[in-house]
């Protein structure tokens, strides 16, 4: 079945702790945490002290991606945290072995990201020691739009290893929801088609089985 991650990023964290019970009632399948340094990226986002108290207040999995220059360093206080998921940018861990080896043996599944504009082929030699890969369908370093090259990516990663888990994360709204799915994608990210709505069971449902509406 198709995995639906709800992107905290989005939340209102004014009233956070309804936010969590909403998602979890709408049946979500996990909380997509977007860590940004202000180095890797230009935005500050989710440190881990803001994110920290909510792992005491559901049970739903966390899900990191880690937009943060050297990654390595900063993935020991998420393990410490009880997440369930780290990946984090080729473009910031050239041999990303070591560091996929280090988040799998903590216990935890290890993802690799790659940015709009970085052949899929440059995964390669690690595509087989990760669980899952995310080809970003927006550019958050250079803030650019949806690039309408994301389906065809995650076809390009399901012919190096059909097995693999894509995760589409980036511009995933209608217009883009079932090319994303058709392509491969096993699992989306939601930020705006979620937390827009007033009916979060409703834009989950619709997000998992296809009938996405625009508002």
């Amino acid at each position: 079945m198709l995995a639906i991650y709800a992107s905290l990023r989005s939340a209102n964290f004014d009233e956070i702790d309804e936010e969590l019970v909403r998602l979890e009632t709408a049946g979500v399948d996990g909380l997509h945490l977007d860590v940004m340094d202000g180095r890797f990226c230009d935005e500050v986002s989710l440190p881990i002290d803001e994110v920290a108290p909510l792992r005491a207040k559901t049970g739903l999995p966390f899900d990191v991606h880690l937009m943060v220059e050297r990654p390595e360093e900063r993935v020991a206080e998420w393990i410490d945290l009880g997440v369930q998921r780290i990946a984090f940018h080729l473009e910031a861990c050239p041999d990303p072995g070591p560091l996929l080896v280090r988040i799998r043996e903590a216990g935890l599944s290890p993802g690799l990201v790659l940015l709009p504009n970085t052949p899929v082929q440059a995964l390669d030699p690690w595509i087989h020691q990760a669980d899952f890969v995310n080809p970003l369908g927006v550019n958050p370093v250079d803030q650019t739009g949806y690039d309408e090259a994301t389906p065809g990516r995650i076809r390009q990663l399901k012919s190096l290893r059909p097995d693999l888990t894509v995760q589409a994360d980036g511009g995933v709204w209608a217009k883009t929801r079932d090319a994303l799915v058709a392509a491969g994608a096993g699992e989306l990210v939601g930020g705006y088609p979620i937390f827009s709505t007033n009916d979060y069971l409703k834009a989950v449902g619709e997000l998992r089985e296809g009938t996405v509406g625009e508002s």
